[in-house]
């Protein structure tokens, strides 16, 4: 089973790189707006996004000497688990 959720956390730090600037970008383009209170979800959702972002590459820096590594608070590995325990 752990092999299984390594290999399903794999992941390229260009493609990371690349969400994260999309993810900005929508950010400050809701900043830009000046209009926060008809984006407030849509702007909480992007900086949880974001966060999680940075703090899966960030863990994979240190644990893996920026290699591969997911958090266990990642959108990513709780999904994983939900979806694992949901099937027993």
């Amino acid at each position: 089973m752990q092999n299984g959720i390594n290999q399903y956390l794999e992941y390229d730090v260009e493609a990371f790189k690349k969400r994260y600037r999309q993810l900005r970008e929508e950010y400050y383009a809701i900043l830009d707006d000046g209009n926060l209170t008809s984006h407030l979800n849509e702007l909480i959702s992007l900086k949880k996004d974001i966060g999680y972002l940075l703090l899966d590459v960030n863990q994979a820096s240190v644990v893996n000497g920026g290699s591969r590594a997911y958090t266990p608070y990642s959108p990513q590995v709780r999904k994983l688990k939900k979806d694992s325990s949901s099937q027993h």
